[in-house]
């Protein structure tokens, strides 16, 4: 027996396992390998995607980085267990001349037990052997199933955060022409995309990334299907009324602080390196269209000061952006305030 292989094999399968175990079945969000992997994949798709949110290479990436880390807990499975196969020369014998199996042979035997194939080429001898077989067969079937179910939820988050975003888009295409199209002359009113459905569905959203990381990757080229880029709008909406409009004429406090906190979930939910990828804050949003319909706002001052004390969430918001892709000008576009109130938003891309 090669021990030092024996073993290098069985800390592989272990390392592997707790990864996938994490990655698949914990709601904490992804193994250290699975998360490393995706993180360096999905920069490869930036650079050659060359960083545009319009790139037809981001917008496969996260199924392509779905498909690749499936690859990659397949590829280190069959090694590991391929490894603890050659530490021994009689681990399996040909079914027909009984010789020894070379390493071709023992990668080729993992293969197929894996997978419960089951061709009968090769055969165990010893107890050992047989029973690790019959534990790498039993592996390959609870691999293959949890692997399918890990997918099923992936693809309907997928569609859950589309959703969402196109909801919120609805309500204006830029954050001062949701303002605008609320604003009746007098106030707000109740607006909906500050009620508590709304609210539920962000914090739905926020856990939905923090157990499934790989929602980090589904990258959407059109602004309204874009879960980033309209949570950072809606954030943005949020900013103005608390640190812009006069307060005499913002919505219920309590309603604002309901949506802050939500999205103060969403964001703590994301992947740590939006907060260690040294962007600066999102920069300030113009205000003359809030005062052309004469919306009542706060002194500058005032403003300015609100506006230093959020620029770390700010920095966040910037770097939550310019990892998928997008620049903090898709955020402030500018609007058609002869628009209709009811219309559906246009594509920013052809404001």
């Amino acid at each position: 027996m090669n021990w030092p292989l024996f073993c290098l094999g069985i800390f592989l399968f272990v390392a592997i396992a707790y990864d996938f175990a994490l990655t698949a079945i914990s709601s904490t969000g992804a193994g250290p390998i699975t998360e490393r992997w995706g993180h360096c994949l999905w920069r490869v798709l930036l650079r050659l995607g060359r960083h545009r949110a319009k790139s037809r290479v981001l917008s496969q990436g996260g199924m392509m980085i779905l498909l690749l880390t499936f690859a990659h807990w397949t590829f280190w499975i069959w090694v590991a267990n391929s490894l603890v196969f050659m530490a021994h020369p009689l681990s399996i014998v040909s079914s027909q001349t009984q010789e020894p199996g070379t390493w071709a042979d023992k990668i080729y035997y993992v293969g197929y037990t894996l997978s419960t194939l089951g061709m009968g080429d090769y055969v165990t001898k010893d107890a050992f052997w047989k029973l690790y077989s019959a534990f790498i067969s039993f592996l390959g079937i609870t691999y293959l199933t949890m692997a399918i179910t890990y997918l099923v939820p992936v693809v309907s988050a997928v569609l859950g955060g589309k959703c969402l975003s196109i909801q919120l888009s609805c309500y204006g295409r830029s954050p001062q022409d949701i303002l605008t199209r609320e604003w009746s002359g007098t106030d707000f009113g109740d607006p909906p995309y500050l009620g508590p459905s709304t609210s539920s569905l962000v914090i739905q959203q926020g856990q939905l990334h923090l157990v499934y990381p790989i929602l980090n990757y589904f990258h959407q080229r059109d602004p309204r299907k874009s879960i980033y880029l309209n949570i950072a709008k809606l954030d943005e909406v949020v900013t103005l009324f608390e640190v812009a409009v006069h307060h005499d004429v913002r919505p219920n406090d309590r309603v604002l602080q309901n949506m802050r906190g939500a999205l103060n979930a969403y964001l703590e939910t994301l992947h740590h390196g939006f907060k260690e990828q040294g962007h600066g804050p999102l920069p300030l949003p113009e205000l003359d269209s809030l005062r052309r319909v004469g919306i009542p706002l706060e002194d500058e001052a005032a403003i300015k000061r609100g506006y230093e004390k959020l620029a770390n969430r700010r920095c966040i918001l910037a770097s939550m952006l310019h990892h998928d892709g997008w620049h903090a000008d898709a955020l402030n576009l500018e609007q058609d305030l002869g628009e209709k109130r009811d219309a559906v938003p246009l594509n920013p891309a052809d404001a």
